[in-house]
C-alpha cells in the first residue's frame, strides 16, 4: 500500500575511529569517483561495503554495507571459514584486504536511494554488532520489568 511521508531529520555522528579506518580505504583505493577523504566534523558517515562480501537469503543474494569496519571484517572472516572467500595467506592479518574495501557515505546512499541512479533493492544497512547488543539488553530489561 501507498506509505505517508514520515518526514524528519535522521541525525548520525560518525564514530571518529570510522572515519580513520575509511580514509584508510579510501587512500588505498586512489578512486576518482569517489571522495579521498571524509571530514568528521562535517558529519560524513561512512559506511563499508565489499563486492566480495554478500549473504544468501531465501529472496537471492543480499549485498550488506556495515556502518563499521570491524563488522565488514567479521562477515569476511565468516566467509573465509566456510570457504567462500580465499583462506587467509601465511602472515596475513584476520579481515578484509584494504584493496578490497569500498567506502560509501550515507548521505551518498541516501541520495541514490532517492534518484534511483543505482538499484540498491538488495542492499542491507547493517547496524553495528555493538549497538544491536545493546537493543538487545534493553529489551530484555524492559521484558523483565514488565
Amino acid at each position: 500500500g501507498e506509505q505517508p511521508d514520515l518526514g524528519g531529520d535522521l541525525r548520525l555522528r560518525p564514530n571518529r575511529r570510522q572515519v580513520v579506518l575509511a580514509n584508510r580505504a579510501l587512500q588505498a583505493q586512489q578512486q576518482s569517483l569517489t571522495p579521498t577523504i571524509l571530514d568528521e566534523a562535517k558529519g560524513q558517515v561512512p559506511v563499508f561495503y565489499s563486492e566480495k562480501v554478500a549473504f544468501e537469503t531465501p529472496e537471492g543474494q543480499t549485498f550488506p554495507f556495515f556502518l563499521s569496519k570491524e563488522d565488514l571484517d567479521s562477515a569476511f572472516d565468516e566467509l573465509r571459514a566456510t570457504g567462500g572467500a580465499p583462506a587467509l595467506a601465511a602472515g596475513e592479518n584476520p579481515g578484509i584486504p584494504i584493496g578490497l574495501v569500498r567506502v560509501a557515505t550515507m548521505d551518498g546512499l541516501v541520495s541514490q536511494m532517492l534518484s534511483g541512479e543505482i538499484d540498491l533493492t538488495k542492499a542491507v544497512l547493517v547496524a553495528e554488532r555493538t549497538a544491536l547488543k545493546a537493543v538487545r539488553s534493553l529489551v530484555a530489561e524492559a521484558a523483565a520489568g514488565s
